[in-house]
């Protein structure tokens, strides 16, 4: 099994992001992912959340909210006939959900995931982007405000 993000919250809690992707035409084409593993005990134990969700889907990115631990946000990559998506959860990663964006939930190969500083009210922006997004050959920008604001 390959790791493919890496993230540490403010609380230590450490998150691998599991999958490897075997394009169409080598190694039977398929998505080798197994979710998220989490360690709250500097690698000691590991537990593996997001599996529900996520299997069969690279993890390309993670993010911890530097100053809320409860929130995690993944982006997953090249899964099965693009069904890539942002999640998020607000409870440190024992449940995520599916981010809205616009209207719907974009499916594409989500690459990458970041976080802003807060702004002037203490909102705190994500941004991911993604390639290919629902079958359309363009590209999309995803741009949140803090996550307790995304649509389900």
């Amino acid at each position: 099994m390959k790791t493919t993000a890496l993230a540490v919250g403010p609380d230590g809690t450490v998150y691998v992001g599991m999958g490897d992707y075997a394009y169409p035409g080598s190694f039977g084409g398929s998505v080798y992912s197994k979710g998220i593993m989490r360690s709250r005990d500097g690698g000691a134990t590991w537990q593996n959340i997001g599996a529900n969700l996520m299997t069969g889907m690279s993890i390309s990115a993670i993010v911890a909210d530097p100053e809320n631990p409860n929130i995690v946000m993944a982006t997953t990559g090249r899964g099965d006939n693009l069904k890539s998506f942002v999640f998020r959860s607000t409870n440190g990663g024992d449940t995520f959900q599916r981010a809205t964006i616009s209207g719907t939930s974009a499916q594409g190969d989500w690459n990458d995931l970041k976080y802003s500083v807060p702004d002037a009210t203490g909102k705190r922006y994500y941004y991911a982007t993604c390639s290919n997004p629902n079958n359309s050959k363009t590209c999309l920008l995803y741009t949140s405000p803090s996550p307790r604001d995304v649509e389900e």
